[in-house]
């Protein structure tokens, strides 16, 4: 079966992905699709009955025969690409990660660069499975499917683990999350306290212009408290307990 021509070519990798596209015109399926304001805009189809079993999301009713298949817009910023790792979550409990680098995130335009095309060309950069796994963290948030946000947080924590061709940790990065998450959501607090564990590391946090970084500290008091406190303490000491994804994880359904 050939690939069709609106399939992302991300879809290929996804094991089921002809029985995934045999839901394309099924009325048991839902369309997800992307504001047109998204640097990325488009759609992808998800068995409507699965989706439900995994979303906290209100949902659309599901129509009889001859109806339209139902449809919802996400309303922020999300790439295709991105939609294409739930859909591969969804069908395998997995998505294929990638390594390279990417157009890193930042807030310096008005519309942040979501593609997620390995590119080494670009000066700043990021890597592929940090970005993937923010931008899957903040897709799940806006579907409200916690196991998805959960295994987006387990990457997360996975690819700080491993070696980085440049410090992950930016202020830029920082400034991203910050803005387009809740301030006290899981994905915010990770964020502080992978930056407070491994101060001092500049492979793992770019601490080039600290002004920046204190900028950012000093914003919040439970960000600042937590550095002036664990500051105290050699990063040795404070790698001593180690962080853990789980710590960070959303309960499931009700």
């Amino acid at each position: 079966m050939s690939t069709p021509a609106d399939e992302s070519p991300a879809l290929s990798l996804c094991p089921q992905r002809e029985h995934l596209v045999a839901f394309a015109g099924d009325l048991r399926a839902i369309k997800v699709r992307l504001a047109p304001r998204d640097s990325s805009p488009g759609f992808r189809y998800i068995p409507y009955e699965l989706l439900r079993s995994i979303s906290n999301r209100s949902l659309p009713t599901c129509p009889g025969e001859g109806k339209p298949v139902p449809e919802i817009w996400l309303s922020k910023m999300h790439c295709l690409d991105v939609l294409d790792l739930f859909v591969q979550w969804v069908y395998t409990g997995e998505y294929t990660e990638l390594s390279g680098s990417v157009v890193s995130l930042g807030l310096a335009n008005d519309v942040p660069d979501l593609k997620m095309d390995v590119n080494r060309q670009k000066p700043k950069t990021m890597d592929w499975a940090v970005k993937a796994a923010i931008l899957a963290w903040l897709l799940g948030d806006e579907l409200r499917v916690a196991e998805f946000q959960n295994y987006a947080m387990a990457r997360l924590f996975a690819a700080f683990t491993r070696p980085s061709e440049k410090p992950q940790l930016t202020p830029a990065l920082y400034d991203y999350v910050f803005a387009i998450s809740n301030m006290t959501s899981k994905l915010d607090t990770a964020m502080e306290h992978l930056v407070v564990r491994n101060w001092g590391d500049a492979s793992v946090v770019d601490q080039e212009d600290l002004q920046l970084w204190i900028s950012r500290i000093t914003r919040l008091d439970t960000f600042r408290d937590r550095f002036f406190k664990e500051s105290l303490l050699s990063l040795d000491q404070r790698r001593e307990k180690a962080l853990v994804a789980k710590d960070y994880f959303y309960g499931g359904l009700p």
